[in-house]
């Protein structure tokens, strides 16, 4: 059984379709790629010049995108239908934070935009928690945050996001390390929006470019391929039935 102790010696490097990895885009804290960057990696490849393997998490079976998201465009750019990868199982919300670390600490540098992305990315994953106990939650300090941020922000600039964006913590938080609120409310409090709000968004972005085709073959096209992605969808490992809506 892989726990998080040993974690760390099961790295393994494969060379693995690129159609296996699950680009989530909760773990991209770059809110644009930069074409420069795809077009070096691009010529890089196109030449075969050898360069490191991106790096995957392995989370319940999910070959899960952490560094590489410019290479792995530029391979799809080419053509190319196999990247190598470093591959390491962690759990999820390692996964998610380990994303955000390598985004921040080398490559194509961040914008103001991004560095609060990050921010958001350490509160979804609970990074901002000191310690759980069934009377509360201790959090960490905002000095502290900040310290553990792979971005330049003062503790003043964090506390700012706080409040703006996770009022309830701050609240929580206030001029003291502790909170005896309700914890499952802090719990949802500290955890940021996640995939249901992302596929919601894109199932409609769909629905209104099917919408704005008329040619009926081209209507049939776009249907035979969403039918194609559910299969494929329906036969990766990692998903459950959702429970029935109640009334």
């Amino acid at each position: 059984m892989i726990t998080k102790e040993n974690m760390t010696n099961a790295v393994r490097c494969e060379r693995i379709s690129i159609d296996r990895l699950v680009l989530d885009p909760t773990f991209q804290v770059r809110s644009k790629l930069n074409e420069q960057a795809i077009g070096q990696y691009r010529e890089a490849y196109r030449l075969e010049r050898e360069l490191d393997p991106v790096r995957v998490a392995e989370v319940d079976g999910m070959l899960m995108l952490i560094d590489g998201w410019h290479r792995i465009t530029a391979l799809k750019r080419l053509g190319r239908p196999y990247v190598d990868a470093e591959i390491e199982p962690m759990t999820r919300d390692d996964a998610r934070w380990a994303a955000s670390i390598a985004n921040a600490k080398h490559g194509v540098p961040l914008s103001r935009q991004d560095h609060l992305n990050v921010f958001k990315n350490y509160i979804a994953t609970e990074r901002h928690i000191k310690a759980k106990s069934l009377t509360g939650i201790k959090y960490k300090s905002y000095r502290d945050i900040a310290a553990e941020l792979p971005i330049n922000r003062s503790h003043g600039t964090i506390r700012n996001w706080m409040t703006e964006h996770y009022p309830d913590i701050a609240k929580a938080m206030g001029g003291a390390s502790t909170a005896s609120d309700d914890y499952e409310g802090q719990r949802r409090a500290s955890k940021a929006p996640e995939l249901p709000d992302t596929a919601s968004r894109l199932a409609g972005a769909l629905l209104t470019h099917f919408q704005s085709v008329s040619d009926p073959q081209q209507r049939g096209i776009m249907i035979v391929e969403v039918r194609e992605l559910l299969h494929r969808m329906e036969g990766s490992p990692g998903w459950t039935e959702p429970p029935p809506p109640e009334f």
